[in-house]
């Protein structure tokens, strides 16, 4: 009504008359872009277009439709813009997050003239806080003492929270106290600075002072406290700030009562939680989302998913973080097939987009075994971040593959992606599961010196665990007495089942008094010990320690199972009977046991709890036994021991042994793919044989157990780790596919080691890198491919002889014969040596014409670098051969990193020479460097390396 009124007036209404009709049509607001452009050409028409006030009217409606070009353009028609011009423009700016060009106004403000005033500082300074502009900020706060706003409470608050924003949280804490009457925006400000530099405690003594002082804090201020104290995990302040809520009327808020939730969620008080979500009057996605993700966070899968269907009966489609929760809890429970049923209620692409989701996903397939599913979401993953790669590493881990689980580590350092602790875990763990001592402790070592990780107690409690199921129970006492930390009573737990595995009862009554004090309720300190006693015919000890649990009245956790048939989680205690179907159950272990008795195995009940038959520790033993070995004929089985460990007895290696005749036949008579080889049925015992998936597999036999070891050179250190991660060379519709390198039949493990001698490399392969190119390149013509070449080569000469050593079968050692260029292929007869003999000459004991003589040159080129490793470490290795003059390591120039290759100067040659002798194969970083004579003229590394033309006959 009021634009008909602007449209109806004539050029002879006063111009009072206009100016209130204008006035009365923008205050009552615009329906689109066009029509406050209407209102604009008006201004002309009545020639208004210079009145501030009006022209202040309509930059803030213009605003309104995010077109900040025609809002700039309004302002700069205006001859003499005022200050409330200028404040309109910064301010305007502000709010539609435009907070450079709000800086650069600001900068054009004082150019001109303008000083600045208590309703300019406060926008500028939120702009400056958001781009973290300190040094604008501080030159501002000085303007704002010289003009004397310095006690105004919102600039004051302004300038708060710009240094609590840049991280100077002593500068925000001195204008906190310098603010005469603080307001609750103040205060709020102050905690929030705390809380975003993990300053925790203080935030929440902070809320406590502004309660005394009688304030009534805001929703905002409530939900950040609480964050606060969810964090610490400090139930009594996060009980108090409850109690607050409820005397300030905020418990019906809806941001408040989800807080409050997540608080006592990550508390681990679930009833609190529970209460406080059912007292919601309107729940929003976020609040069902926080719930089940409590839930599933502290160990309760089934009431999730209770609280998910119930959710879904609501009609509300999950978010991410609900689903996150509901994959986190399929993944407890090993509900593979409710899991995947779950993701699908989400479209596939968000997962792959989302590394939160991504990683819930790949962690509940890795969980339930199909590690296949895992390593195919992984790869589609659009963007990888640590997360993404630790829970790949982990469940490869988790599941056996542990050599992939390295290589997968490789490729994750030559993504650029620095590793954390997480990944450590997965990588300790892996090791753990397959015993592997000296890896272990080669990750563990690294995660300081070349990662500058601090080791924390998880890490301590994997290598104990580590070393005592290996045996290595004095070394695993001395890491607990030499940890910066005390041993809590997961690390004493894993030394005290190494006793047990290794029957140490002296040590294990050591540990278990270490345990009563720190759990005195836990029955299974107490099982085990008896266990440890029985397993040695102790059993007036054992008993003992029965009478014991009976005077202090403790009971011992029942163990039970939990199997998924068909969607459904089926639920069963140790002897229990209370299945509907548990009749027909025990009728087919008892024909399972029969079955497997007739093949020949005898169960072994020694490590059985205590407290049942032996007709039952059998019959547990055969339904776990058949379990493992045929895991995809019924469902997917989990057992919780109720000691606290996973699963009953690991079977011995014998065990295992008497039933592989059992798997293959059961393969055969189902029609299944051929039996699987030893390192595939059995996981925890596995050290996989690698195929790459090239066209000639059955020439290709590297081993990542042996390349571990014989490999001597970088090219193959470097590239190692390299896998082809699309191909399969297993495959069926019951047999799960090994994931990232697939293990091979035992038919085809027919290879050999040989040594391949070889005349002199072609002229322009001169340096040793090229050299090992040249050999590359030569068997790469008789695999197919250069790097499965650089895979089967585990040593190489390039001094005065040329040759190298090779693990491929026969058919390809007669191929490899006929290629020009290769002189002889014999079989290695000293493989377990470092002694290879190529031209008649012992590598190790003779010594070339660069060992012989010294080299005429203070300066050394170092190849096969490690990205992280620095200058200093580098010097380090080096300077015990005498005094240095320089260290440089070539740094690419766009991304910053090494290339891999640095220049090492002496003062002397002799000290090169020694450099260039000791120093040459070493390992650095876990890579082996290559050192060599630096040319009076250096290599240009960016073009292509030189090829050698080697052909097939």
């Amino acid at each position: 009504m009021a634009m008909a009124m602007i449209t109806s007036l004539s050029p002879a209404t006063s111009s009072f008359s206009k100016f209130i009709e204008i006035k009365k049509c923008i205050l009552e607001g615009f329906t689109s872009i066009k029509h406050l452009k209407h209102v604009h050409a008006a201004l002309f028409r009545f020639g208004l277009h210079q009145d501030s006030y009006l022209l202040n009217l309509v930059l803030k409606a213009s605003f309104n439709f995010d077109q900040t070009n025609y809002t700039r353009f309004i302002f700069h028609q205006a001859k003499d813009p005022n200050v409330f011009l200028w404040n309109t423009m910064i301010q305007g700016l502000v709010s539609t997050d435009c907070f450079l060009d709000a800086t650069q106004f600001y900068a054009s403000m004082r150019t001109q003239g303008f000083w600045p005033n208590n309703f300019t500082f406060p926008f500028v300074l939120k702009a400056c806080s958001r781009l973290l502009d300190f040094h604008l900020g501080i030159r501002i706060h000085a303007l704002v003492i010289k003009l004397g706003f310095d006690r105004d409470v919102f600039i004051k608050t302004s300038l708060l929270y710009l240094y609590s924003k840049c991280g100077y949280l002593d500068y925000a804490r001195k204008v906190f106290d310098d603010i005469p009457d603080k307001n609750v925006i103040s205060w709020t400000a102050m905690i929030s600075g705390y809380i975003d530099v993990e300053r925790y405690r203080e935030a929440v003594d902070l809320f406590r002072k502004l309660i005394d002082m009688g304030l009534r804090p805001d929703s905002f201020s409530v939900v950040r406290v609480l964050s606060a104290c969810a964090h610490l995990g400090d139930l009594n302040s996060g009980e108090w700030i409850d109690r607050c809520i409820t005397q300030f009327g905020l418990s019906r808020n809806v941001f408040v009562a989800t807080a409050l939730v997540d608080m006592y969620a990550k508390c681990g008080n679930m009833e609190k939680a529970r209460y406080a979500f059912d007292g919601v009057p309107v729940k929003d996605i976020i609040t069902w989302s926080t719930m089940i993700q409590g839930y599933a966070s502290n160990g309760l899968p089934k009431e999730a998913l209770d609280l998910f269907f119930q959710m879904q009966k609501e009609k509300l489609a999950p978010d991410r973080y609900s689903m996150v929760g509901v994959l986190s809890a399929c993944a407890r429970l090993g509900a593979l097939e409710l899991g995947d049923w779950a993701s699908k209620l989400m479209d596939i692409e968000e997962f792959l987009s989302n590394p939160v989701l991504g990683t819930a996903l790949i962690d509940m397939y890795a969980k339930c075994g199909s590690m296949t599913q895992a390593w195919e979401i992984f790869k589609r993953m659009k963007e990888k971040d640590v997360v993404v790669w630790n829970a790949a590493i982990s469940g490869l881990a988790m599941n056996g593959h542990v050599k992939p689980a390295f290589g997968l580590f490789g490729q994750m350092e030559k993504s650029g992606i620095l590793p954390n602790a997480n990944t450590f875990m997965g990588l300790l763990c892996g090791c753990t599961h397959v015993g592997l001592v000296n890896d272990g402790r080669r990750y563990f070592d690294s995660m300081n010196r070349v990662f500058s990780l601090t080791p924390t107690i998880e890490h301590y409690g994997c290598m104990v665990d580590l070393l005592a199921r290996a045996g290595l129970l004095g070394d695993a006492r001395q890491l607990i007495k030499n940890m910066p930390m005390e041993a809590n009573c997961i690390v004493w737990g894993a030394l005290l089942g190494g006793c047990r595995l290794h029957k140490d009862t002296q040590l294990a009554e050591y540990v278990l008094k270490k345990l009563i004090e720190l759990e005195p309720w836990n029955s299974g300190n107490y099982v085990l010990l008896s266990n440890i006693y029985s397993a040695s015919h102790k059993w007036d000890a054992a008993a003992k320690i029965r009478s014991i649990m009976n005077e202090r009245g403790i009971q011992k956790v029942p163990g039970y199972s939990w199997i998924e048939v068909n969607g459904t989680v089926h639920e069963f205690l140790v002897g229990d009977k209370s299945h509907p179907m548990s009749e027909m159950i025990y009728k087919k272990l008892g024909g399972l046991a029969k079955e497997l008795k007739a093949a020949g195995y005898i169960p072994t009940t020694d490590y059985v709890l205590f407290d049942i038959e032996e007709e039952e520790k059998s019959i547990s033993l055969v339904a776990t036994m058949y379990t493992r070995l045929f895991p995809k004929s019924s469902g997917h089985l989990f057992t919780w021991a109720g000691n606290g460990k996973r699963g009953p007895t690991q079977p011995t290696e014998a065990e295992y042994q008497k039933l592989i005749s059992a798997k293959h036949k059961h393969s055969a008579g189902s029609g299944e793919a051929t039996a699987m080889p030893m390192e595939a049925l059995r996981p925890s015992l596995a050290v996989p044989t690698i195929s790459f998936g090239i066209n000639n597999s059955h020439k290709s036999l590297p081993h990542l157990a042996s390349l571990n070891t014989k490999i001597r050179f970088p090219i193959a250190v470097q590239n190692h780790f390299n896998l082809s991660l699309s191909n399969y060379c297993i495959s069926s519709s019951k047999t799960e596919i090994a994931t990232l390198a697939s293990f091979v039949s035992s038919s085809t493990a027919k290879g050999n080691y040989w040594v391949v001698l070889m005349a002199k490399p072609p002229e322009g392969f001169t340096s040793k890198p090229q050299i090992i190119d040249y050999y590359v390149n030569t068997l790469g013509t008789v695999l197919g491919s250069e790097k499965d070449a650089q895979m089967c080569i585990y040593d190489a000469s390039c001094d005065t002889h040329f040759g190298f050593c090779c693990h491929i079968d026969e058919q390809a050692s007669r191929e490899l014969s006929r290629v020009p260029g290769v002189l002889s292929v014999e079989l290695d007869k000293n493989f377990e040596s470092e002694n290879k003999d190529y031209g008649g000459n012992n590598l190790q004991n003779s010594t070339s014409a660069s060992e012989t003589t010294s080299i005429r040159t203070k300066k050394l080129f170092i190849t096969g670098l490690s990205f992280y490793t620095s200058e200093k470490t580098l010097r380090s290795h080096f300077e015990g051969f005498g005094e240095l003059v320089e260290v440089k390591i070539i740094m690419d120039k766009i991304s910053k990193r090494s290339k891999g290759y640095a220049f090492v100067e002496y003062t002397t040659e002799e000290a090169a020479s020694a450099a260039l002798k000791e120093m040459n194969g070493k390992i650095i970083n876990g890579w082996m460097i290559v050192v060599d004579v630096a040319k009076t003229k250096p290599q240009n590394f960016s073009g292509s390396r030189p090829r050698a033309t080697v052909q097939r006959e």
